[in-house]
């Protein structure tokens, strides 16, 4: 059985928030199915979906594309990594 880890699945939606320009090529090796949250699995449909339209992928165009209910899970994602001081 493949262990979940909520925090790399996050950590690739934040990427794809932050950068989708950069991030989306490189995010397109993996398939909704890879995300085993299934709110990560629908985020990723919309990023796909976005970055086919060529359209701008940030926290706005996803969020009209999921719905606000999802801003508690994507706002964290799009704030990037933590850093210690």
């Amino acid at each position: 059985m493949i262990e979940v880890s909520r925090e790399a699945e996050q950590s690739v939606i934040g990427a794809i928030l932050l950068d989708g320009e950069r991030a989306m090529p490189e995010a397109l090796r993996l398939s909704p199915e890879d995300f085993k949250v299934p709110e990560y699995q629908h985020v990723f449909r919309a990023c796909r979906k976005l970055y086919n339209e060529e359209t701008p992928i940030d926290l706005i165009t996803v969020l009209e594309q999921v719905g606000s209910g999802y801003k508690p899970l994507l706002v964290p994602a799009a704030e990037g990594p933590p850093v210690l001081l």
